[in-house]
């Protein structure tokens, strides 16, 4: 399940609806295809 996204403790001291720690989302197996992803977003930043 998603959470809100942007709405972490560590990106907006003012956040009206705050979702814990942006440390509390970090899972400790990666999705399947995630370097085909990582290379996606990558590639959009050059």
């Amino acid at each position: 399940m998603l959470g809100l996204l942007g709405f972490y403790d560590e990106f907006d001291a003012c956040s009206n609806q705050p979702n814990g720690s942006v440390n509390d989302a970090v899972r400790p197996v990666s999705e399947p295809d995630e370097a085909a992803l990582v290379a996606y977003l990558d590639a959009a930043m050059s």
